[in-house]
């Protein structure tokens, strides 16, 4: 089964060279709340790219869990011009609230670490007790939530770095959403097949939803109202908030792994690594709009803050860029 929480266990594993591949674009004129679906621009980049994460101000950050480092372009810009070596299968990162700043989790390597833009350099590092699987910054800046494979998740304050507090959720917890508001955070874990949500104030958990599958990564409604789950056994699993029952599913082509919503709240981005598709639906009707066969092994999405271009890692090889 083919999902980033495998540990890779591959012997005489070295660095990889990542030269990148000049492939600019110029955007039109005009503002757009959410990419019309195009693929404009592809980058080969080694060292399997997994995780994305993308500022307000267009940094752009690729996670290479096989190369050992992260890439970095300046969208519009396409190029992956700088690259920084970063331990051992670094595979989410998430930008601070201004963006000046990222948190990346090491898989392997069991790190926090923290990166700094400018100069892009790592200026802090915290130790796990596991494998880290996910990070999360909440919206108003003052944690990190940071996830492990034996379902851990520790509350990190940014000001210092340090742990301030830890709950239990199941193991292989891979995904993390926040309400609108900010007051709940929703943890997925892939091995119990769960959804578990906790107050942010006090830690405390309030509910564990039950789902029919493998749960990835989740997302919620603009409103609050709905959380969709990749689940990596059928496709998007539906679920009301207010009631925590399972409405009807978004079947894709077998599974999805990584998901994404629009800036204005009205379209997902739905990838399944297996078949090399990501599907764009609608979230008002829950219908797929556009399929598009990008081939390889799509994994994460992440889009830029006007919603206007989406970014795709291809653990063949490439960065995709969508407008």
């Amino acid at each position: 089964m083919e999902h980033q929480e495998e540990l890779v266990k591959r012997a005489g594993l070295a660095l990889i060279s990542l030269a990148a591949v000049a492939c600019s674009t110029v955007i039109g004129p005009g503002m757009q709340t959410h990419p019309a679906g195009e693929v404009f621009a592809t980058t080969p980049l080694a060292g399997e790219p997994y995780g994305v994460a993308i500022s307000p101000s267009g940094d752009v950050l690729i996670a290479q869990v096989l190369g050992g480092v992260i890439s970095h372009c300046h969208l519009p810009d396409t190029r992956l011009v700088a690259r920084l070596e970063s331990g051992y299968q670094p595979v989410h990162i998430a930008f601070d609230v201004a963006g000046a700043r990222a948190y990346l989790v090491n898989q392997g390597g069991q790190y926090l670490r923290v990166v700094q833009l400018a100069p892009f350099v790592i200026i802090d590092s915290l130790r796990l007790t596991n494998d880290g699987f996910n990070v999360a910054v909440h919206p108003n800046g003052g944690r990190a939530y940071v996830t492990t494979g034996d379902g851990r998740v520790y509350v990190v304050a940014t000001a210092t770095i340090r742990v301030v507090d830890s709950m239990r959720v199941g193991s292989s917890a891979n995904g993390l959403a926040f309400s609108p508001d900010g007051r709940r955070l929703y943890i997925s874990s892939r091995d119990a097949g769960t959804i578990t949500s906790f107050d942010t104030e006090t830690d405390n958990p309030i509910d564990t939803l039950v789902t029919t599958g493998a749960p990835q990564r989740i997302v919620i409604s603009r409103d609050g109202t709905t959380l969709f789950v990749a689940n990596e056994r059928h496709g998007i699993d539906v679920v009301s908030v207010s009631t925590g029952l399972l409405e009807p599913g978004i079947p894709l082509d077998g599974a999805a792994y990584g998901l994404a919503l629009t800036p204005d709240g009205k379209q997902l981005y739905a990838t399944n690594p297996r078949t090399g598709n990501v599907f764009i639906i609608d979230v008002a009707s829950s219908q797929i709009l556009k399929t598009l066969s990008v081939g390889g092994a799509p994994r994460n999405v992440a889009f830029n803050y006007d919603g206007r271009i989406a970014i795709v890692t291809d653990g063949d090889g490439r960065v995709i860029f969508i407008q």
